[in-house]
């Protein structure tokens, strides 16, 4: 029943930096908190730990997680630098988040405090991405440059075990469904793709025809893209032959 907003801005020193908490039947502010991160682009992102809900936000130059419940900060961890347009992702306990300006860092989500010291399980600094948010799949993690590198890591050992050069541009970030991969270049050419500890395979391309630069909506098979001129939906056909 809340509506979570990264609102960042200005200077770390500045103070100007919120995360709010609403209330969606009336727009009333539940809770606010003052953050100490310059602006940024990067989206909140809620999980759920150990019957612990955390609001995770990744600004210059730290990564914080909120009690959704009352805005109290749960734990911190510094090393983010510059324009954080990337939205960070967590699978199996472990938040990845990172950008180009920076490193690359696996961290654990269950500490408290400054965890910087304690809780960075790896850092890496190969294909580290400018737009592109990661995506985890499986056990892999993968980190798309906005030029078209795709290099994928062990998630849990930070170990680098291929790079693949797709040519495209993107701004859209990848969705995993099942275990295919669907990437949206910026010209309007998908791919759909399977990755594995081994490499990537290119399972089927598309063209738009036309710009996008979204990520994809899902929902009960379909896709939503949202494209330069048109709201694309894809999905199956149902037996009565209406998509």
């Amino acid at each position: 029943d809340r509506v979570l907003v990264q609102f960042d801005q200005g200077h770390g020193d500045e103070n100007l930096s919120k995360m709010y908490a609403f209330e969606s039947a009336t727009g009333k502010v539940v809770w606010e908190a003052t953050r100490p991160v310059a602006n940024s682009w990067s989206s909140p992102i809620v999980v759920e730990h150990e019957g612990q809900s955390q609001v995770i936000t990744a600004s210059d130059p730290w990564v914080i997680a909120y009690n959704p419940a009352d805005g109290k900060e749960l734990w911190r961890a510094e090393g983010l630098l510059s324009d954080q347009g990337i939205t960070p992702v967590v699978s199996n306990g472990l938040l990845q988040v990172g950008n180009e300006y920076c490193e690359w860092f696996a961290i654990k989500i269950d500490g408290s405090g400054n965890v910087t010291d304690t809780h960075v399980v790896w850092r890496g600094d190969d294909g580290l991405p400018d737009t592109v948010s990661p995506l985890v799949a499986g056990d892999l993690l993968l980190l798309t440059t906005s030029i078209g590198y795709v290099t994928c890591y062990d998630a849990a050992a930070g170990e680098v075990l291929w790079e693949e050069e797709i040519d495209s541009e993107f701004t859209s970030s990848p969705t995993l469904v099942g275990d295919h991969v669907y990437m949206f270049g910026k010209k309007g050419k998908s791919w759909v793709g399977k990755p594995t500890r081994d490499g990537w395979e290119t399972i089927d391309e598309a063209d738009l025809g036309e710009e996008c630069v979204t990520s994809p909506a899902m929902q009960d098979g379909r896709f939503y893209i949202r494209g330069e001129k048109h709201l694309f939906c894809i999905g199956q056909a149902d037996d009565n032959g209406n998509e």
